[in-house]
């Protein structure tokens, strides 16, 4: 997967600014596009292919689906039928590219990354593409996503009032479906920490450390993915080329709010994982102080035994209680009794 994304980086060197190049997995077949067509009244969803497609008029709002950037004569036709710059369809195919907002004419272009987690596994990332236009909004990824399948079941809906709104609401909606999926990830980090922080107080072990450790890069990772998001959504709401309604405006600054909360959660899930992990070094700390006092105690009891038994074992021929009876039972006696009684007075002091 590596040499496959560095030798398409290394194509790209040579080639001039603005030519399509897929950077990203190896994927093979084509695209998939999905053309979603609405007004008040009506709404008529269907699958296209790109020999087949046309732009709708322009008193309805269309929504196209492209599924599949590694097809990159899909995304060049696209990008000619909705007269996007080569610049953007460059970055469209670029699937390593980091979140960006870029304003043209009559046109608004966001890059952003949809991540999810699934029961602590690792982060999965993809980069969706959004383009904004008067009557339309084009949407690029690199899978089929089920994050719009509510924005989708919302148009769908005659009771709602999706339909009585421009293009530029949809764009919101769909912009407001990644960041619920970034309060989404947070609320299952706060779930894990909170069981980790219980096990790390009741039985810590190593196995903690390297789940304290793996949290935090995740943070870290959804971090670098909500950060420029954040001041891509500021670039939006300074937007002057009219694309950008007042009304829908509104909605941007409540999805700046939720990114603000999201950034809130990820900080202070770090410095919890980082109290943790003090935690626990501070009881791994403690338990080699609890093992050292006990072999301390230890060697202390045997200093004096073995003193005795040194003395006792040194091959003089004189040596008074060699002769006895009772020399070899009562050295034995002399040493458990100054055990005993070291023992009493490590309990007196506390230490043991």
């Amino acid at each position: 997967m590596a040499r496959h994304r560095n030798r398409t980086e290394r194509k790209k060197v040579s080639l001039p600014p603005g030519t399509l190049v897929y950077v990203g997995d190896a994927v093979e077949g084509p695209a998939r596009l999905r053309s979603v067509t609405y007004d008040r009244d009506n709404v008529e969803m269907r699958v296209v292919t790109a020999d087949a497609l046309t732009k709708a008029d322009s008193d309805v709002v269309t929504w196209l689906k492209i599924e599949g950037v590694h097809d990159v004569d899909t995304v060049q036709r696209v990008g000619e039928l909705y007269g996007l710059h080569m610049l953007v369809l460059e970055d469209i195919v670029n699937t390593e590219h980091r979140t960006k907002c870029d304003e043209y004419d009559d046109a608004a272009f966001l890059i952003l990354k949809h991540l999810r987690s699934d029961d602590g596994a690792e982060l999965h990332e993809e980069n969706i593409a959004l383009v904004l236009k008067h009557n339309a909004v084009l949407s690029f990824s690199e899978h089929a996503q089920d994050v719009f399948e509510p924005n989708r079941e919302r148009i769908e809906a005659a009771n709602g009032r999706f339909r009585t709104r421009g293009a530029d609401y949809l764009f919101y909606t769909l912009i407001d479906s990644v960041v619920d999926h970034y309060v989404a990830t947070v609320d299952q980090f706060d779930d894990t920490i909170e069981q980790l922080e219980d096990e790390v107080l009741l039985d810590p072990t190593r196995d903690s450390v390297h789940r304290i450790h793996g949290l935090r890069r995740k943070l870290l990772h959804l971090r670098k993915a909500v950060l420029p998001l954040r001041e891509a959504v500021m670039q939006l709401l300074r937007n002057e080329g009219g694309l950008i309604s007042s009304d829908v405006g509104v909605f941007l600054r409540d999805v700046q709010d939720h990114l603000a909360q999201v950034l809130d959660g990820i900080e202070h899930n770090r410095e919890v994982l980082g109290g943790l992990l003090e935690l626990y070094m501070s009881h791994e700390s403690n338990r080699m102080n609890e093992v050292m006092k006990v072999l301390t105690i230890i060697a202390t009891v045997f200093i004096p035994l073995t003193f005795i038994a040194g003395v006792y074992g040194m091959n003089f021929e004189y040596m008074p209680e060699l002769s006895q009876p009772w020399g070899y039972p009562g050295t034995i006696a002399i040493m458990l009794s100054m055990a005993v009684g070291m023992f009493l007075f490590f309990r007196k002091k506390k230490w043991l």
